[in-house]
This record gives structure tokens, C-alpha cells and sequence, in this order.
């Protein structure tokens, strides 16, 4: 009797499922433009690419960005790093501004 069949027949839902995995501990879940109901003329643009584009008081920013657990982390190009907490749709930043994702 072969098992080669049943290694197969495991491994094609594995393949299916583990881009989905990724995708989800990646962080693209996070991926979207946001604005800050105090000031909508902030924006934060998370970018699947992985950088990000943040218009703040007028300023614009731009660098990198990572996920870990519910934690978002800016880079900035200039090195300078800010974190941030993901809750739900929005992020929460250092400051306790809200930035809540467009639909």
C-alpha cells in the first residue's frame, strides 16, 4: 500500500491555506488609508508593499512599517521609530490619537 497519494492529498490544503496565514500574521490586515476624526486633513496611507505615507499637522512622513501581535511599528526614513496599537479598524498611536480606516 503507498502513502504517496495521502502525502499529496495533506499537502494540497496546506498549500491552499498557508498564503492565507501570511497574508494574516503579516500584517496586511492593517493595510488601508486611515484619517484622524479630529483632523481628517491627517492621513495615514499602510501600503501592502510594506512603506507607509503619513500627512501629520501638515507634515509629511514616510518609511517602512511591521506588525507584530497588535502592535504597529512606523519607520521612518530618517531612522526614528513610532509604535502604535491596532484595535480593531483603527490604530491607536503613542499619543492616544485615533486613526480610524476608510471604508
Amino acid at each position: 500500500m503507498s502513502h504517496k497519494g495521502y502525502k499529496t492529498n495533506l499537502m494540497l490544503p496546506l498549500l491552499l491555506i498557508l498564503p492565507l496565514i501570511t497574508i494574516y500574521c503579516g500584517g496586511s490586515g492593517v493595510v488601508g488609508n486611515y484619517y484622524s476624526p479630529g483632523d481628517p486633513a491627517d492621513i495615514l496611507e499602510i501600503n501592502k508593499d510594506g512603506t507607509f505615507y503619513c500627512k501629520e499637522d501638515g507634515m509629511g512622513f514616510s518609511g517602512t512599517w511591521q506588525v507584530k501581535d497588535d502592535k504597529l511599528r512606523l519607520i521612518l526614513t530618517s531612522g526614528i521609530t513610532a509604535e502604535a496599537r491596532i484595535v480593531g479598524e483603527q490604530i491607536v498611536d503613542n499619543e492616544g490619537k485615533i486613526w480610524l480606516k476608510k471604508k
